[in-house]
Protein backbone atom coordinates (compact mmCIF):
# COMPACT_ATOMS: atom_id res chain seq x y z
CA UNK A 1 0.00 0.00 0.00
CA UNK A 2 1.02 3.42 -0.64
CA UNK A 3 1.58 5.46 2.79
CA UNK A 4 1.62 9.37 3.11
CA UNK A 5 5.25 9.24 4.99
CA UNK A 6 6.70 7.51 1.60
CA UNK A 7 5.06 10.21 -0.72
CA UNK A 8 5.75 13.52 0.90
CA UNK A 9 9.48 13.53 0.88
CA UNK A 10 9.15 12.30 -2.74
CA UNK A 11 6.49 15.45 -3.56
CA UNK A 12 8.94 17.92 -1.60
CA UNK A 13 12.41 16.62 -3.71
CA UNK A 14 10.73 16.43 -7.08
CA UNK A 15 9.32 20.18 -6.17
CA UNK A 16 12.50 21.25 -5.19
CA UNK A 17 14.25 20.21 -8.19
CA UNK A 18 11.70 21.05 -10.74
CA UNK A 19 12.17 24.63 -8.99
CA UNK A 20 15.44 24.73 -10.17
CA UNK A 21 14.32 24.59 -13.96
CA UNK A 22 11.43 26.57 -13.75
CA UNK A 23 11.07 30.27 -15.01
CA UNK A 24 9.40 32.75 -13.19
CA UNK A 25 5.65 32.68 -13.42
CA UNK A 26 2.36 34.00 -11.62
CA UNK A 27 1.88 31.25 -8.72
CA UNK A 28 -0.28 29.00 -9.67
CA UNK A 29 -4.04 28.17 -8.40
CA UNK A 30 -3.67 24.41 -7.53
CA UNK A 31 -6.85 23.11 -5.97
CA UNK A 32 -8.20 19.66 -4.50
CA UNK A 33 -12.01 18.37 -5.43
CA UNK A 34 -13.07 14.87 -3.73
CA UNK A 35 -17.16 13.57 -4.04
CA UNK A 36 -18.40 10.42 -2.92
CA UNK A 37 -21.90 9.67 -1.74
CA UNK A 38 -21.47 11.25 1.37
CA UNK A 39 -20.38 14.61 0.82
CA UNK A 40 -17.55 17.21 -1.01
CA UNK A 41 -14.23 17.83 -0.13
CA UNK A 42 -12.34 20.77 -1.25
CA UNK A 43 -8.52 22.44 -0.37
CA UNK A 44 -7.13 25.11 -1.97
CA UNK A 45 -3.32 25.87 -2.41
CA UNK A 46 -3.57 28.83 -3.29
CA UNK A 47 -4.50 32.75 -1.48
CA UNK A 48 -7.08 32.24 0.35
CA UNK A 49 -5.64 28.64 1.76
CA UNK A 50 -8.87 26.74 1.90
CA UNK A 51 -9.40 23.21 2.89
CA UNK A 52 -12.28 21.04 4.35
CA UNK A 53 -11.34 18.44 7.45
CA UNK A 54 -8.76 15.41 6.34
CA UNK A 55 -7.58 17.73 3.70
CA UNK A 56 -3.65 19.57 4.67
CA UNK A 57 -2.10 22.27 2.31
CA UNK A 58 1.43 21.60 2.38
CA UNK A 59 2.69 23.88 0.70
CA UNK A 60 1.84 26.08 -2.62
CA UNK A 61 2.66 22.49 -4.42
CA UNK A 62 1.39 19.70 -2.56
CA UNK A 63 -1.54 19.18 -0.99
CA UNK A 64 -2.82 15.89 0.89
CA UNK A 65 -5.72 13.84 1.79
CA UNK A 66 -7.24 11.77 4.94
CA UNK A 67 -11.05 11.71 4.84
CA UNK A 68 -12.86 9.20 6.23
CA UNK A 69 -16.95 8.93 6.05
CA UNK A 70 -19.79 6.52 5.74
CA UNK A 71 -18.77 6.01 1.84
CA UNK A 72 -14.84 5.34 1.79
CA UNK A 73 -11.79 5.20 4.01
CA UNK A 74 -8.96 7.64 1.52
CA UNK A 75 -5.78 7.04 3.13
CA UNK A 76 -2.06 8.44 2.64
CA UNK A 77 -3.25 9.98 -0.65
CA UNK A 78 -1.08 12.95 -2.00
CA UNK A 79 -1.36 15.00 -5.47
CA UNK A 80 1.28 17.54 -6.61
CA UNK A 81 2.26 19.90 -9.75
CA UNK A 82 5.39 21.21 -11.12
CA UNK A 83 3.92 24.48 -12.16
CA UNK A 84 4.98 26.64 -14.01
CA UNK A 85 6.44 23.58 -15.61
CA UNK A 86 10.16 23.28 -17.10
CA UNK A 87 11.22 23.75 -20.91
CA UNK A 88 10.71 19.70 -21.50
CA UNK A 89 8.19 18.96 -18.85
CA UNK A 90 4.76 19.81 -17.23
CA UNK A 91 3.43 17.27 -14.42
CA UNK A 92 0.22 16.87 -11.95
CA UNK A 93 0.25 14.23 -10.12
CA UNK A 94 -2.00 12.29 -7.85
CA UNK A 95 -1.41 9.01 -5.14
CA UNK A 96 -3.67 7.58 -3.78
CA UNK A 97 -5.42 4.85 -1.51
CA UNK A 98 -9.21 4.35 -1.45
CA UNK A 99 -11.39 1.34 0.75
CA UNK A 100 -13.74 0.27 1.79
CA UNK A 101 -12.70 -2.40 4.59
CA UNK A 102 -14.49 -2.15 7.77
CA UNK A 103 -12.33 0.22 10.31
CA UNK A 104 -12.73 1.21 13.96
CA UNK A 105 -15.25 4.58 12.42
CA UNK A 106 -17.41 4.23 10.80
CA UNK A 107 -17.22 0.51 11.12
CA UNK A 108 -18.87 -0.17 7.64
CA UNK A 109 -18.53 1.78 4.05
CA UNK A 110 -21.52 2.14 1.51
CA UNK A 111 -18.69 2.53 -1.17
CA UNK A 112 -20.25 3.89 -4.44
CA UNK A 113 -19.11 6.66 -6.86
CA UNK A 114 -15.73 8.31 -5.70
CA UNK A 115 -14.41 11.05 -7.95
CA UNK A 116 -10.78 12.62 -6.62
CA UNK A 117 -9.87 16.19 -8.97
CA UNK A 118 -6.93 18.51 -8.68
CA UNK A 119 -6.20 20.83 -11.00
CA UNK A 120 -3.22 23.58 -11.49
CA UNK A 121 -3.32 26.43 -13.65
CA UNK A 122 -0.50 29.11 -15.26
CA UNK A 123 1.33 26.50 -16.49
CA UNK A 124 4.51 28.49 -18.73
CA UNK A 125 6.35 25.42 -20.05
CA UNK A 126 6.81 23.75 -22.34
CA UNK A 127 6.52 26.18 -25.15
CA UNK A 128 7.81 24.09 -28.32
CA UNK A 129 4.41 23.13 -30.07
CA UNK A 130 3.16 20.79 -30.84
CA UNK A 131 3.06 19.61 -27.50
CA UNK A 132 2.05 16.32 -25.86
CA UNK A 133 -0.48 15.40 -22.81
CA UNK A 134 0.21 11.83 -21.48
CA UNK A 135 -1.87 10.52 -19.17
CA UNK A 136 -0.63 7.60 -17.08
CA UNK A 137 -2.33 4.94 -14.47
CA UNK A 138 -1.02 2.51 -12.39
CA UNK A 139 -2.15 0.34 -9.71
CA UNK A 140 -3.32 -2.51 -8.01
CA UNK A 141 -6.78 -3.80 -5.37
CA UNK A 142 -8.29 -6.43 -4.08
CA UNK A 143 -11.94 -7.00 -3.82
CA UNK A 144 -14.31 -5.81 -6.17
CA UNK A 145 -14.80 -2.57 -7.98
CA UNK A 146 -13.63 -0.41 -11.34
CA UNK A 147 -10.84 3.00 -11.51
CA UNK A 148 -10.50 5.10 -14.74
CA UNK A 149 -8.18 7.97 -14.73
CA UNK A 150 -8.95 10.98 -17.45
CA UNK A 151 -6.45 13.95 -18.17
CA UNK A 152 -7.23 17.46 -19.66
CA UNK A 153 -5.56 20.49 -20.35
CA UNK A 154 -7.52 23.81 -20.93
CA UNK A 155 -5.43 26.48 -23.34
CA UNK A 156 -7.81 29.29 -21.40
CA UNK A 157 -6.05 28.41 -17.93
CA UNK A 158 -9.05 27.72 -16.24
CA UNK A 159 -9.24 25.43 -13.02
CA UNK A 160 -10.95 22.27 -14.00
CA UNK A 161 -11.06 22.83 -17.58
CA UNK A 162 -11.27 20.30 -20.05
CA UNK A 163 -10.90 21.18 -23.50
CA UNK A 164 -8.10 18.95 -24.41
CA UNK A 165 -8.06 15.67 -23.36
CA UNK A 166 -5.83 12.71 -22.83
CA UNK A 167 -7.93 10.16 -25.32
CA UNK A 168 -11.65 9.76 -25.37
CA UNK A 169 -14.17 7.99 -23.45
CA UNK A 170 -13.94 6.00 -21.27
CA UNK A 171 -10.84 7.33 -19.79
CA UNK A 172 -8.31 4.70 -20.13
CA UNK A 173 -10.65 2.28 -20.12
CA UNK A 174 -12.07 1.21 -17.05
CA UNK A 175 -9.76 -1.12 -14.84
CA UNK A 176 -11.49 -4.10 -12.58
CA UNK A 177 -9.06 -3.02 -9.27
CA UNK A 178 -8.43 -6.71 -8.07
CA UNK A 179 -6.98 -7.45 -11.92
CA UNK A 180 -3.63 -9.97 -11.70
CA UNK A 181 -0.64 -8.13 -11.69
CA UNK A 182 -2.60 -5.06 -10.80
CA UNK A 183 -4.06 -2.41 -13.40
CA UNK A 184 -2.23 -0.16 -15.92
CA UNK A 185 -3.44 2.12 -19.17
CA UNK A 186 -2.09 5.47 -21.01
CA UNK A 187 -3.36 7.63 -23.01
CA UNK A 188 -2.18 10.24 -25.44
CA UNK A 189 -2.95 13.48 -27.39
CA UNK A 190 -1.28 15.87 -28.99
CA UNK A 191 -2.34 19.81 -29.30
CA UNK A 192 -0.51 23.61 -29.21
CA UNK A 193 -0.49 26.14 -26.83
CA UNK A 194 0.22 29.90 -26.46
CA UNK A 195 0.52 31.62 -23.62
CA UNK A 196 -0.46 29.79 -19.90
CA UNK A 197 -2.61 26.76 -19.46
CA UNK A 198 -4.24 24.41 -16.84
CA UNK A 199 -3.82 20.80 -16.46
CA UNK A 200 -6.80 18.75 -14.49
CA UNK A 201 -6.81 14.61 -13.76
CA UNK A 202 -9.87 13.37 -12.68
CA UNK A 203 -10.18 9.99 -11.13
CA UNK A 204 -13.40 8.25 -10.40
CA UNK A 205 -13.57 5.03 -8.39
CA UNK A 206 -16.64 2.57 -7.57
CA UNK A 207 -16.03 0.31 -5.29
CA UNK A 208 -18.37 -2.35 -3.87
CA UNK A 209 -19.37 -1.65 -0.16
CA UNK A 210 -18.14 -3.46 3.30
CA UNK A 211 -19.82 -6.44 3.68
CA UNK A 212 -19.33 -7.99 7.26
CA UNK A 213 -15.48 -7.94 8.00
CA UNK A 214 -14.41 -7.40 4.35
CA UNK A 215 -14.64 -4.76 1.98
CA UNK A 216 -12.49 -3.56 -1.36
CA UNK A 217 -9.60 -1.32 -1.78
CA UNK A 218 -6.83 -0.36 -4.81
CA UNK A 219 -3.78 1.82 -4.43
CA UNK A 220 -1.89 3.68 -7.09
CA UNK A 221 -0.80 6.81 -9.26
CA UNK A 222 -1.89 8.49 -11.77
CA UNK A 223 0.28 11.48 -13.85
CA UNK A 224 -0.47 13.77 -16.29
CA UNK A 225 2.35 14.77 -18.06
CA UNK A 226 2.82 17.68 -20.79
CA UNK A 227 5.83 17.44 -23.26
CA UNK A 228 7.37 18.84 -26.37
CA UNK A 229 6.36 16.01 -29.31
CA UNK A 230 9.68 17.01 -31.13
CA UNK A 231 12.35 15.47 -29.48
CA UNK A 232 14.11 17.87 -26.87
CA UNK A 233 17.54 18.64 -26.55
CA UNK A 234 19.58 15.73 -24.89
CA UNK A 235 20.01 17.10 -21.00
CA UNK A 236 16.45 18.47 -21.04
CA UNK A 237 15.26 14.71 -21.59
CA UNK A 238 17.40 13.45 -19.31
CA UNK A 239 16.51 15.99 -16.42
CA UNK A 240 12.69 15.30 -17.29
CA UNK A 241 12.60 11.50 -17.57
CA UNK A 242 14.15 11.30 -14.05
CA UNK A 243 11.84 13.88 -12.51
CA UNK A 244 8.51 12.60 -13.96
CA UNK A 245 10.01 8.63 -13.43
CA UNK A 246 10.94 9.11 -9.63
CA UNK A 247 7.30 9.21 -8.53
CA UNK A 248 6.28 5.65 -10.52
CA UNK A 249 9.64 4.39 -9.51
CA UNK A 250 8.75 5.02 -5.88
CA UNK A 251 5.48 3.32 -6.11
CA UNK A 252 6.90 0.36 -8.20
CA UNK A 253 9.42 -0.80 -5.37
CA UNK A 254 6.42 -0.30 -2.65
CA UNK A 255 4.16 -2.40 -5.12
CA UNK A 256 7.01 -5.11 -4.98
CA UNK A 257 7.61 -4.96 -1.28
CA UNK A 258 3.60 -5.29 -0.64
Amino acid sequence: MIRLRNAVPLATAFVAATALLAPMSARADFQLRITDGSGTYFGAASSPLTASPGITIIDADTISFVIRDSSYAIIGSLTFNNNPGTPGLAVLDINYEVSTIPGALPAVFSGGLLTISSTANNYSQPTMNPLTLENTINGNGAGSGTAKAQSYVDPGNVLFGQSVTSGPEPPLGTFDIAAVGGYAGNATTMFNQSGLYSLTDVLTFNLAASSGSSGSTTSGDSQEQVFPTAPAPAGLLLVASGLSLCGFGAFLRRRKRA
